[in-house]
């Protein structure tokens, strides 16, 4: 017995080890308890702040997106369009002749109430000496459309601002073009860079009329547009000047499910001390 008690013995020396070991050891896991409270409250401050931007935008959102991959399927909304007069898709562009060809939607996809943009490529195949549209809905007097005057000459952007002082490009290159409506400022851009702005807001007030097109008038007018054009993008909300040159650079859309954000806490490293 004396034997076997004096196996179970400690030394002054490894008693004063063994009490640092179990100090050490208690540190470390005082430390990843903080560390996982802080990480917690990160995680909690990163979603308050996404909430709180969503709740600032509302349902901010891209309504419509045609990429004219096969035809003028409506890739995030249900408003496809019908190839008209011989209109065609080829490379990803839809291809219009200048005649006869267009796009009929069922519908206004332009918002006609609140703040909006419109965004698309185009690229035009001559030096149109007439009036062409791009994109138009409704009537005359009141009607939204996105072309130039005759000349040839400015981009116009509907009724209410029927010229906009900026020279159409004649260069025969594709071009960005993006128009985005506040309550109480229009802008328009080409290729990123923004170009000419109007105190008045051009909504898209028509409740009557011809629903959208793509490259031609609404009725009983033609300006059929000679040229491609490519991913027409229709958002319920005016685009920052930032989002408008990440759209011409190609960027893509942001993210906007709060999964998308990162790894949750329970997978963040704990940091050693």
């Amino acid at each position: 017995m004396a034997r076997f008690m004096r196996g179970l013995t400690y030394s002054p020396a490894r008693m004063s080890r063994d009490h640092e070991t179990n100090k050490t050891t208690q540190r470390r896991f005082a430390f990843r308890r903080r560390n996982w409270s802080l990480a917690m409250k990160i995680f909690s401050y990163i979603v308050i702040v996404v909430i709180l931007i969503q709740v600032q935008n509302g349902n901010a959102a891209l309504i419509h997106h045609y990429t004219f991959d096969s035809d003028a399927s409506d890739s995030t909304g249900t408003a496809d369009g019908t190839l008209v007069g011989g209109a065609s898709v080829s490379g990803g562009q839809l291809v219009l002749d200048g005649v006869s060809d267009y796009v009929q939607f069922g519908s206004f996809i332009v918002p006609t109430s609140g703040d909006y943009s419109v965004s698309f490529f185009a690229k035009s195949n001559s030096v149109q000496m007439l009036y062409t549209e791009m994109i138009s809905q409704g009537s005359s007097g009141g009607g939204f459309f996105i072309g130039q005057t005759q000349g040839p000459g400015n981009i116009r952007v509907s009724d209410f601002w029927i010229n906009t002082g900026v020279a159409y490009p004649l260069d025969l290159l594709q071009h960005h073009f993006a128009v985005t409506v506040g309550a109480s400022l229009t802008s328009l851009y080409i290729d990123g860079s923004f170009v000419a702005s109007s105190a008045l807001s051009v909504y898209s007030h028509p409740t009557a009329g011809t629903n959208t097109r793509l490259g031609k008038q609404f009725n009983p007018f033609a300006e059929y547009f000679h040229g491609t054009l490519d991913d027409v993008r229709i958002y319920n909300h005016a685009l920052p000047s930032n989002e408008v040159l990440n759209i011409y650079r190609g960027v893509p859309e942001p993210p906007s499910n709060l999964a998308l954000l990162g790894p949750s806490p329970s997978s963040a490293l704990v940091l050693q001390e």
